[in-house]
């Protein structure tokens, strides 16, 4: 009899569970201030256990938000993702307000898996910690120093598209991912592309595989893949460390900044500077690498454009021997392009959450904002929002011309003192990058739209594969 009683004692025990978690989530979902009239905004009141609308969200993030609001949630509301209470705001007034006007009341609130994984210290995100890293970092990408890092780009951006004259077919976000990788590696700390580069990327992209993976260390879970690969880019950047001891040479890179950062007492340990060349490697290549991808598929879609950005490129061509590179005049020279590029981060879906942890209990225009919640900032939200961007989902480089959009509805960057701090090298990679493939390549899609891969950045389904011939 005893086999009987225990699975209905089991079954009844899960299920008192079960009721226990739907009570605490609705009591959660209800609760407001006893001193204030604001309140939690509105979403499903019943989720699954657990995972909530997690699923649903990792779908298709863009129609989870364009469900909820239709839904008369509201543009704030809100969701349980990734097993926690989170609430979204999907407006520019209300991302300013969390990213900037409010930031000191905020921390990052990105998953564990991605802090654990990037940052063996867990001190990278500390507010102290990152404002002195956005000082040293930032003070070596200042314009002058922008302007030294044309011509290294220019060479990275040849030799990536040196083998298209071979090759009929290209995985165009594989090469751009190679491109950027290896631009990112160059100005963090002067390494040149090689074998040793070639495995440190590999070992990235399993980094990058494991960010929104459950936090379980198991042999056989995709976090655990990640924390092996991080241990070895972290070993890796070690012997580049010491050698640099070693050495005494200058490098004039952003790792030497970080090493002679000389403030009393406050000196990187090694293991942050591990940490903290893995974060900016990450953040300087990924991002960037889609957008490329989107930027060369926006081109493609729209023949008048692509024609008109050919002939700018033309014409900076003409004035220089083919072997040339491209300088800082150049790259001015490259307006119409320079929209192309924000109209293309304006529509592919970039920062679809930028996630944020309340430090208090906060109130804005009649909503609260409980502390130790997950507050979700949808800048793609309102970048496609017709209210803000008339026709949306058209792709029309114009609107950002004569000042472009109104201050705070384009974010693409972020905003507040998390803003990327590598926006302008971005931009800059891109520019050269476009002029070289308009300059000497045509090509179309090697197969039919297959809608977007989310995760971890949006990209074309499959990668975009394109045929290349030379011009």
């Amino acid at each position: 009899m005893e086999g009987p009683y225990t699975l209905v004692s089991f079954v009844l025990g899960g299920i008192l569970l079960l009721l226990a978690f739907l009570l605490q989530q609705k009591k959660s979902h209800e609760r407001s201030s006893s001193s204030t009239t604001s309140s939690i905004p509105r979403g499903y009141n019943w989720t699954l256990p657990f995972f909530g609308e997690t699923f649903d969200f990792l779908k298709d993030p863009h129609n989870f938000h364009l469900k909820h609001i239709a839904r008369l949630f509201g543009e704030t509301f809100y969701a349980s993702l990734f097993g926690e209470n989170c609430i979204v705001v999907t407006t520019p007034e209300a991302s300013k307000w969390v990213l900037q006007t409010a930031q000191h009341y905020f921390r990052p609130g990105y998953p564990r898996s991605v802090t654990t994984i990037v940052d063996a210290t867990e001190s990278i995100y500390q507010p102290q910690f990152h404002s002195r890293m956005r000082k040293i970092v930032g003070s070596t990408l200042y314009p002058e120093a922008l302007q030294n890092y044309v011509k290294y780009i220019d060479a990275v951006a040849r030799i990536s598209l040196s083998s298209w004259k071979f090759k009929k077919t290209v995985n165009l976000y594989d090469e751009m991912k190679r491109y950027t990788f290896f631009v990112a590696s160059k100005i963090l700390c002067s390494l040149d592309p090689g074998p040793e580069l070639e495995e440190m990327a590999l070992n990235m992209e399993k980094v990058k595989n494991g960010f929104l993976s459950l936090h379980i260390d198991l042999p056989f879970t995709r976090y655990h893949a990640a924390l092996k690969a991080r241990d070895a880019l972290y070993r890796s950047f070690k012997k580049i460390i010491d050698c640099r001891r070693n050495e005494g040479r200058r490098y004039n890179d952003m790792l030497e900044a970080l090493m002679l950062s000389d403030e009393p007492g406050q000196k990187f340990s090694d293991a942050q500077l591990q940490a903290l060349i893995l974060s900016l490697m990450f953040a300087g290549y990924e991002t960037t690498s889609a957008q490329l991808v989107w930027a060369m598929k926006r081109l493609h879609d729209n023949p008048e454009i692509l024609e008109a950005v050919k002939a700018e490129h033309d014409a900076i061509r003409k004035s220089k021997l083919k072997e040339d590179s491209l300088n800082w005049g150049d790259i001015k020279e490259m307006k119409l392009t320079l929209r192309v590029i924000y109209e293309t981060m304006r529509t592919s879906h970039l920062d679809v959450f930028i996630p944020r942890e309340p430090l208090q209990d906060l109130e804005y225009d009649g909503s609260l904002f409980p502390r130790g919640w997950k507050i979700h900032a949808s800048i793609s939200a309102f970048h496609l929002d017709p209210k803000v961007f008339p026709d949306p989902y058209k792709f029309d480089p114009s609107r950002f011309e004569n000042g472009g959009p109104p201050p705070n509805t384009y974010m693409p960057f972020g905003n507040g003192n998390r803003k990327c701090l590598g926006s302008e090298i971005a931009k800059t990679q891109m520019l050269i990058l476009i002029h070289h493939i308009v300059s000497n390549y045509r090509w179309e899609a090697a197969g039919p739209d297959q809608g977007i891969q989310w995760w971890a950045v949006a990209i074309p389904k499959g990668g975009y594969p394109i045929r290349v011939q030379p011009r």
